[in-house]
């Protein structure tokens, strides 16, 4: 195409360093998405993205898992914990890389207060959190049907559990062996008890579907997940229910 065409005499002239800067200008990576946009590409191939994983996977999940195997009660805990505090992967589990993964960027063991109504969890470290401040992310108790995914329960279980294996290390998630768990630890878990089809950030694109389908308003579901922006809501495009239930919270709250 033209853009191409350009790239590539402005290499034949040895200016590749000034055609690699051009690239990456906002104006023309919009201007190129909607040239694809345009040309139905999106249309065609669709944005790839994991499905949102319905609660009652998780919540078999937990009827299903052998309380006496370690790491088995860890994954559970990491899968409900990132469902309902809306982590990320990064925040529960280290990339299979040995090369990014760092102790700066994991959850504490120091960093877990429980209160009566709900669990805080202290985030060291998120990719827009610019200046290193930390958040927190919190767990409210479950009850009813899903009182088998109250989080406070499971850390009132683990702790002690995990303490009397690991001691004072300083990571809050640790495998029976002592390790971090890694990104493809959990996952494999998680699809085996979930389904192949659901990924890490299928967590977080859940608790935040379920958060508003049980009534919380879109400015709180986008606080308590830490989002700068209100992009979470494509995670609603196939629930129109939901997001017709958030329009019309939105607008009571404007009155």
């Amino acid at each position: 195409d033209y853009l191409t065409g350009v790239g590539a005499w402005m290499v034949g002239q040895g200016k590749e360093e000034e055609w690699l800067k051009i690239r990456q200008e906002t104006a023309l990576k919009r201007l190129k998405e909607g040239i694809r946009k345009k040309d139905g590409i999106l249309a065609r191939n669709g944005t790839k993205k994991k499905p949102a994983l319905p609660i009652t996977r998780l919540r078999d999940w937990a009827l299903s898992v052998n309380l006496k195997e370690y790491d088995e009660v860890l994954a559970l805990l990491m899968a409900c914990t990132g469902f309902f505090g809306l982590n990320r992967l990064g925040e529960l589990a280290w990339p299979d890389n040995t090369h990014y993964q760092s102790y700066h960027k994991i959850i504490r063991r120091s960093g877990i207060k429980i209160n009566e109504d709900s669990t805080r969890v202290l985030l060291r470290y998120q990719k827009n959190d610019r200046w290193y401040e930390g958040d927190v992310a919190h767990c409210r108790r479950m009850i009813g049907s899903n009182a088998c995914l109250d989080v406070t329960n499971m850390f009132q279980r683990f702790l002690p559990w995990r303490d009397a294996l690991h001691g004072r290390h300083p990571a809050l998630y640790l495998k029976r062996d002592g390790t971090v768990p890694t990104r493809s630890w959990f996952l494999t878990r998680l699809r085996n008890h979930c389904g192949e089809m659901f990924a890490g950030h299928s967590l977080r694109a859940a608790g935040a579907t379920w958060m508003a389908s049980v009534g919380y308003t879109a400015l709180s579901v986008q606080r308590a997940a830490r989002w700068k922006s209100e992009s979470w809501r494509l995670y609603l495009r196939g629930h129109t229910e939901i997001g017709e239930l958030l329009n019309r919270k939105n607008i009571l709250e404007h009155e």
